[in-house]
């Protein structure tokens, strides 16, 4: 997970604060470093969904490729069993 993501993320969530002093944005305070630990999981999140983004490509996945060969089939009778990643 990217720091410059996770950096992005506490910017959003300050942004959305409402204005006035009890919502000090300062680096270091309890309150960033509370939005910290929420961008950092906001961070992790999206990381997740670029990776399932790319399994839904059948030619590029690994994570999903047992779930692709029972939609397609595979294997079958005319392919035979496939033993590595490159040839599945």
């Amino acid at each position: 997970m990217g720091l410059i993501l996770t950096e992005r993320y506490v910017a959003q969530l300050k942004a959305l604060l409402p204005l006035g002093s009890a919502w000090t944005r300062d680096i270091g305070s309890n309150l960033h470093r509370f939005l910290e630990g929420v961008a950092v999981e906001a961070a992790r999140i999206h990381d997740r969904a670029d990776d399932l983004r790319a399994e839904m490509d059948p030619g590029r996945c690994t994570e999903l490729l047992t779930e692709w060969e029972a939609v397609w089939g595979l294997p079958s009778a005319c392919t035979g069993p496939l033993a590595t990643l490159g040839a599945r």
